[in-house]
């Protein structure tokens, strides 16, 4: 049997990885589950497989977190590590480089005031030092240990670089001991807006062309150890493209009128846009000004407050206390959300990406005041540079484009098409990017070089038809 282990930072980043670790279980896999925050966490049972996969092929293991004397040091050389690889990234928004700079120790804070500082770390011979001072950190012993009593056929870890990152340890004690590593991109941001890899994997699976590039730019991982796979996060939406619930259902459970058309604003994180009341307020308006129709708000779900008291004649917020759509009713909810909409409105959240993967007209509100966290994010250029999302403005202009669009004029179909076999599905949408994923796992545990296992995907499909089962019901 081969064993995996899967070690991420949260409970939450489950729902990323799940059609991956849905076929290894299928093909008979035993994954071991480390993941930081699951002992605290009320979601935990509900990520258990159901009863068609034996509850011991998916098991959770405690999670190690390092806390011996070289702690707080390997910490702080890694927030260091990422700031000097938002430096060497000079078409960023500097939003993002500013964000992390509060994520470092204080006297390193002050040090990179100084000009001159902060045009050294930039410099080759840093980064180089940089990597040779993780490269002889040791590992954390508690954490080889409980690796050597498991004997995994290969380790899995993601993200690996967000702030404070604890599964990377993983990674790290997995290399000690001599067993094959894998890094998932872990979204369509994570390459750009956050931290660099402080440790290279044996292989690292992105989802497209763009992460591709981004992998190697950015985080100098080498060519021959990258393999394209697709977005496994974006697969729970393959099923549902032709099977929403009935509309009249749908709408009578908010509270609608199923005649009126429907538009759904997607709110974003608070680190985009705090407080979006009062464009939600002027967006309603200027769409009754062409029509009556419906405005669903579907609060970003680490951004829900200031949307609880949202009290609109015709527009609903849900879920009030939001919702991840990484369990099965939630995935329902969202599939409707996006499916019964005539047209999709946000600022800058992967939402938007959810609304086109489910091949709904899509609009960017492009406002002077997000420009920080619009159009200079490098993840966001791309949405906008593929045509996928049209883009307004302001409010009029944006109610404007979404009428043209109910009256049956979508212009941006041909586009979202583009996106879809482009950024999520570049391998075609006949199996699922986490079929693609698994077989690269399943390759390198095997025993084939990583610098070969790009090459094989590419001429080899993964076996079926366990890999073709788009339902993935053992694990939503």
């Amino acid at each position: 049997m081969l064993r995996v282990v899967y070690a991420m930072r949260s409970i939450r980043h489950f729902g990323y990885q799940a059609s991956v670790i849905d076929v290894l279980l299928r093909r008979g896999a035993q994954v071991h589950l480390m993941i930081d925050d699951a002992e605290e966490s009320p979601e935990r049972d509900a990520f258990l497989p159901a009863s068609e996969v034996s509850p011991a092929s998916m098991r959770f293991e405690p999670f190690i977190r390092r806390s011996d004397r070289y702690r707080k040091q390997i910490r702080n050389l890694r927030e260091l590590h990422s700031y000097v690889g938002y430096l060497r990234q000079p078409n960023q928004s500097a939003y993002y480089r500013e964000r992390w700079k509060q994520y470092m120790a204080w006297h390193w804070r002050q040090a990179v005031r100084l000009p001159l500082v902060g045009k050294g770390l930039a410099s080759d011979w840093v980064w180089r030092r940089l990597d040779h001072l993780e490269a002889r950190t040791p590992s954390d012993e508690a954490v080889v240990t409980q690796l050597k009593s498991i004997k995994p056929d290969v380790v899995v870890v993601t993200p690996t670089n967000a702030r404070f990152d604890e599964e990377v340890e993983y990674l790290k004690a997995a290399q000690q001991l001599r067993i094959p590593t894998v890094t998932p991109v872990l979204t369509w941001d994570n390459l750009t807006t956050k931290g660099v890899f402080p440790i290279v994997p044996d292989l690292t699976l992105v989802w497209n062309a763009q992460h591709f590039g981004e992998a190697v730019r950015v985080h100098r991982i080498p060519p021959q150890r990258i393999a394209t796979t697709g977005a496994p996060f974006f697969d729970k939406w393959l099923k549902y493209r032709t099977a929403p619930t009935p509309r009249d259902v749908f709408f009578k459970k908010l509270g609608l009128s199923p005649d009126r058309p429907l538009v759904t604003y997607l709110g974003s994180s608070s680190r985009v846009a705090k407080d979006e009341t009062s464009l939600v307020g002027e967006l309603f308006q200027a769409l009754q000004t062409h029509g009556p129709c419906h405005l669903l708000v579907r609060p970003h779900p680490a951004n829900i407050r200031y949307l609880r008291g949202l009290e609109i004649p015709g527009v609903v917020v849900w879920p009030r206390e939001g919702s991840l759509a990484t369990k099965r009713q939630a995935i329902d909810d969202f599939a409707d959300s996006l499916l019964h909409s005539d047209g999709c409105v946000g600022l800058n959240t992967s939402g938007m990406v959810d609304a086109i993967a489910l091949d709904r007209p899509c609009f960017a509100l492009l406002l002077p005041q997000y420009d920080r966290t619009q159009t200079q994010a490098l993840h966001f250029q791309y949405l906008l540079n593929v045509g996928a999302a049209t883009v307004v403005r302001d409010a009029p202009s944006c109610a404007q484009a979404l009428w043209t669009t109910i009256r049956g004029d979508d212009q941006a179909q041909p586009q979202r098409r583009h996106l879809l076999e482009e950024m999520l599905w570049p391998r075609g949408l006949a199996l699922t990017a986490g079929a693609w994923a698994a077989q690269a796992i399943w390759m390198l545990a095997a025993g084939v070089p990583a610098t070969e296992i790009s090459g094989r995907l590419d001429v080899d499909s993964p076996p079926t038809p366990e890999c073709s089962d788009m339902d993935f019901p053992s694990l939503f």
